[in-house]
């Protein structure tokens, strides 16, 4: 797999200098190769800010760091970028990581700081990390400590929300999204990156509160200021438009998902969405109708006790006993 070429790049890196030879120093660099290794990590850093499931951008994102380091092992901005590199290669879904991803990326950012202790975007990753991790205090001391350094990184308050909202604060969370919203969609994909993401777990709050309004405004604001290759937006949006009772809408939002790039959750949330609508349909007494879209849910997904267990503690859980007779007819 991919993901395995972006480690051969970067981890023997990680290998060489965190291991072996972390304490040696390397060649002063002149401001001229200053701004050289600048410009590269610059363009490692779009690269991954364009990252929407696509293993190539890792890849080269990966080689441009290794070519950095090569040059000059001293050079704290590249080890922000292995870091990101190193969480973006071992992300599964949601917040599951492979093991060991997070341990890897807080090495690369501790060598950051190490080398450039006034580095700000070593603090932003890192909070994020300690955020992961469960170490709450950790992630406010080190976004805080970012913002004095004077970094002007949009996910700050993003990750300071992600803080909030993993210990289900959502007002206080809420706050600190809508910071990130204030700035708008903005000019580079950083920013858009950023508004985005935070108007998506805007929505997951306006799930929480079964503020089903408020999620069906914020899905269409996401959805649109989505990047084209942004598939996970409109997937997310989707799922949590039919756990919220929104089907129609969900399967519109998973259709266009899976348009732009085939993969799992998409299907299975489309899958969820399918199975939904025609469960309503055979509890508005037309099960004729609902057919078709019983139908192609069970082509996506035959596990419908599966998928019925899912409609628990959702605003469709009365429609689960449709979908175990259905179960038992088949």
């Amino acid at each position: 797999m991919l993901y395995k070429q972006i480690y051969k790049w970067i981890l023997a890196f990680a290998i060489t200098l965190f291991i072996s030879g972390c304490g040696q120093q390397g060649e002063i660099a002149t401001d001229a190769s200053i701004d050289a290794l600048s410009d590269k990590t610059k363009q490692a850093q779009v690269i991954l800010d364009n990252y929407y499931g696509k293993r190539e951008n890792l890849v080269l994102a990966a080689k441009l760091v290794s070519e950095i380091l090569t040059e000059n092992d001293q050079y704290a901005p590249a080890y922000a970028q292995m870091s990101r590199i190193i969480l973006l290669g071992g992300h599964v879904v949601s917040y599951d990581f492979r093991g060991g991803t997070h341990e890897k990326a807080r090495m690369a950012l501790e060598r950051a700081i190490e080398l450039d202790p006034n580095y700000a975007e070593s603090y932003v990753l890192m909070g994020y990390v300690d955020s992961l991790s469960g170490r709450p205090d950790s992630a406010d001391m080190n976004l805080m400590k970012a913002i004095r350094l004077g970094s002007k990184n949009p996910w700050i308050y993003n990750n300071l929300a992600d803080v909030k909202f993993h210990s289900k604060s959502f007002n206080e969370a809420d706050h600190f999204y809508k910071k990130t919203v204030k700035l708008g969609v903005g000019e580079t994909a950083q920013q858009r990156r950023a508004y985005v993401s935070a108007l998506t777990q805007q929505m997951n709050i306006a799930y929480q509160r079964s503020d089903t309004e408020r999620l069906v405004r914020l899905a269409s604001l996401a959805t649109d200021a989505a990047a084209p290759e942004d598939a996970w937006t409109w997937g997310n949006s989707g799922g949590l438009l039919c756990r919220s009772g929104r089907l129609d809408l969900g399967i519109e939002y998973n259709r266009k998902a899976l348009s732009i790039m085939s993969y799992g959750v998409a299907q299975y949330n489309l899958s969820y969405c399918l199975y939904g609508k025609g469960a309503e349909l055979v509890s508005q007494g037309d099960a004729a109708q609902a057919q078709p879209f019983l139908e192609e849910a069970y082509q996506l997904n035959p596990d419908i006790m599966g998928v019925a267990d899912d409609f628990l503690n959702t605003d469709i859980e009365h429609l689960r006993e449709i979908l175990i007779n259905k179960q038992k007819s088949v």
